[in-house]
């Protein structure tokens, strides 16, 4: 009795930990891979403009993994060819504790793809990639990643071969989508940097042409995105650049909102980039930034205020993914420039991304060091301080929110005037004289597109002989306003009104006259009276060449036959919405100047070609080869970099199954990378383990019983 006493606590000392190994070793394979998040801590379900509100200020990782030197056997001599340090924790957690809430990591992919014609990514340069984002990752930061210096997307003849491009651009997005599809809604993915064609004429302008191939670039980038159909991609943040990342008025207009099965891409963000005044910023020429000055602010201002015309007023955030001050030795200077720019962050609700190359030199205008890699200091404290002066000042997009009252005052309706409605008071407003207090003057906050060559402003009122106009400019030290008088150049009556219009010319003139060199300083429009109150019933916008303008890729065409597009594009509607908004379809009825924007689809997205036909029938449609079908690529072997090559299919557009895409309802929880072992599956084979190992005891007691 003693014997089989001592063999069954034997039997269980012995069972217990093949039992406690057996569990750990099924929990480690059910546990997820990668940097999938506890449930309560994913970031999913957010739209591009709740992403950017809470991405404040942001830090760019310059001239580290975008450097084009090294070996290309050696990740890290890469890394460190253009003089910076390896990338540590440490740096990246400085870089969070400051308050930065955003990084960019700039990545030049080109020296780790193979060039034997199916464009493999190095594992270990994507190990390395990814080993920086999780640094961020695992402090909340949002991270940025792009395609950087890449020279095969940055050629001369880009308007021309801009599809061997996209065969390219679409096999490394392909790739880094795999990668990182289990990263939420903190991972960006930025399509290129400043996409242009160097050597010539017009490398940081650009073309038309190279326009249209900037914007199917970015077509095929979302495109591919969006398709990919695996974890968090169907949401996740894409950042589209206009051609050079540029901050040009032409170009910002020429940027087109990709198309996914025939609707706009959800979640897009604009990119651009802005280092001005350039002369201040990106060279030794001035060494001052006054604030109070419209030399100096001007380009800023404008803008800002182009961004918030173009793409903030159509919902559409943007991120300025580079900007900074070079250093020379102005420090004070550039803490005017800093407080400046982290003021129009916050006012307009755009965040700004410093760069940072880590060269901490005084000339030559790339001397962006703003902290100590090696140390993790910073160099310039109080230029960053500056910087971060807004986040308490202003609240974020506050006059974004002001500015938008006024352009959504604009109305499809042409009201009593038959311009576009900017104020309206059906009932009729009584003003008075400014001097008096017992009728208040109609103010109108003014927005750009107010006051141009193109348009008079045009006021609906019971009396044209006592009406007053003014604008509204706040003194320079901002201790009240300078009203100054505009008079009509013309008076109609219509229904027993008097419409009074208001020329450009006379506006511009009567600013000049008062030392106002630009009508952008203009705040407000004032109407009142001098003499007897009167009603003010509409005020309009009324332009001067009724038309209806189609814009494709920024350029304009003044009848929809005479609209061209890129071979394998198809325009699939006209919107008055810059991004097809729902409800805003052209119904071919304009009464008024007009523009349109049209949803281009690539004819390679079945679902939208099949909307496509239905709408337009087949006629004009051709057989257009897909992105990279359409380009004969012959492998080349003997230029292929000494890396370790994993063969794949040639990349063409990926078939999608219901199994690959989430469904609509999906809020991210469902979507951790694991083994495929499902919880209770995990708990029943335990039980099942114990119970053999109870059954095992028992039957081995009852062996050496039945021996006794």
């Amino acid at each position: 009795m003693h014997y089989k006493h001592n063999f069954s606590k034997k039997l269980l000392k012995l069972s217990a930990p093949i039992l406690l190994v057996l569990s750990v070793m099924l929990i480690s394979a059910c546990a997820p891979e990668g940097k999938a998040r506890a449930k309560q801590d994913l970031l999913t379900g957010k739209t591009a403009k709740e992403i950017t509100s809470q991405m404040g200020m942001g830090w760019n990782l310059g001239n580290t993994m975008d450097a084009t030197g090294g070996s290309r056997t050696s990740v890290s001599s890469q890394e460190t060819s253009w003089g910076n340090p390896i990338t540590t924790p440490e740096l990246i957690k400085a870089i969070h504790d400051r308050g930065f809430k955003t990084i960019r990591i700039p990545t030049t992919w080109m020296n780790f793809i193979s060039k034997d014609g199916t464009y493999t990514i190095d594992p270990k340069f994507m190990a390395r990639v990814k080993e920086i984002v999780d640094y961020a990752y695992e402090l909340d930061m949002f991270i940025i990643l792009n395609l950087h210096h890449e020279s095969w997307v940055n050629i001369k003849t880009l308007d021309k071969d801009y599809p061997k491009v996209a065969t390219e651009l679409e096999a490394v997005w392909t790739q880094i989508a795999d990668a990182f599809a289990d990263y939420d809604q903190h991972l960006i993915f930025e399509a290129m940097n400043e996409p242009r064609m160097p050597g010539t004429d017009h490398e940081w302008d650009g073309v038309q042409s190279a326009y249209n191939a900037v914007n199917y670039l970015n077509q095929v980038f979302a495109y591919t995105i969006r398709s990919n159909g695996k974890g968090y991609n169907s949401e996740r943040c894409l950042m589209i650049p206009g051609y050079a990342a540029s901050s040009n008025d032409n170009v910002l207009k020429s940027i087109s909102i990709p198309t996914f099965e025939g609707e706009p891409v959800k979640n897009i963000i604009i990119s651009t980039h802005c280092y001005s005044p350039y002369n201040f910023c990106l060279s030794d020429e001035n060494m001052t930034f006054d604030p109070e000055s419209r030399a100096d602010t001007s380009s800023i201002d404008i803008l800002f205020n182009t961004l918030e015309e173009q793409f903030l007023f159509n919902d559409i955030p943007v991120v300025i993914g580079e900007t900074g001050a070079t250093n020379k030795d102005n420090t004070e200077e550039r803490e005017k420039w800093a407080r400046y720019m982290g003021l129009k962050c916050y006012e307009y609700g755009i965040p700004i991304i410093i760069w940072d190359n880590g060269h901490n030199g005084n000339s030559g205008g790339e001397c962006h060091a703003w902290i100590n890699r090696r140390t993790c200091t910073w160099n310039y404290p109080t230029v960053v301080d500056n910087l971060f002066f807004g986040s308490e000042a202003r609240e974020w997009g506050e006059q974004t929110d002001i500015d938008r009252l006024a352009y959504e005052s604009l109305k499809e309706d042409p009201g009593l005037i038959g311009g576009k409605v900017i104020w309206e008071d059906k009932e009729g407003h009584t003003v008075a004289n400014l001097v008096y207090s017992h009728a208040q003057p109609v103010s109108i906050p003014v927005i750009r597109s107010y006051i141009t060559a193109s348009n008079d402003i045009a006021i609906a009122s019971s009396s044209a002989d006592n009406l007053r106009f003014y604008l509204t400019v706040k003194d320079s030290d901002s201790s009240g306003s300078n009203f100054i008088p505009v008079s009509p150049y013309k008076t109609e009556t219509a229904d027993n009104l008097y419409i009074s219009y208001f020329k450009y010319r006379d506006m511009n003139d009567s600013l000049k006259k008062n030392g106002i060199e630009n009508a952008a300083k203009v705040e407000s429009f004032l109407i009142a009276s001098d003499g007897p109150d009167i009603n003010i019933y509409e005020v309009d916008t009324v332009s001067l060449t009724p038309s209806v303008t189609y814009l494709v890729n920024g350029q304009s065409f003044t009848s929809e036959a005479n609209v061209t597009t890129l071979p394998g594009m198809k325009v699939l509607g006209w919107y008055t919405t810059k991004d097809f908004k729902e409800g805003t379809e052209f119904d071919g009825e304009a009464g008024r100047a007009v523009t349109l924007y049209g949803k281009m689809i690539p004819e390679y997205d079945t679902v939208a070609m099949q909307l496509y036909t239905e709408k337009y029938g087949t006629e004009d449609i051709t057989p257009t080869p897909g992105v990279t079908a359409a380009i004969d690529i012959t492998p080349d072997v003997t230029s292929s970099p000494d890396v370790t090559v994993t063969e794949i299919p040639a990349t063409g557009k990926p078939e999608r199954t219901d199994a690959d895409t989430p469904s609509s309802s999906d809020t991210g929880e469902d979507r951790e990378k694991t083994s495929g072992i499902h919880p209770i599956t995990l708990t029943l084979v335990l039980i099942g383990l114990a119970a053999l190992i109870a059954a095992f005891i028992f039957i081995m007691k009852k062996h050496y019983q039945n021996r006794k």
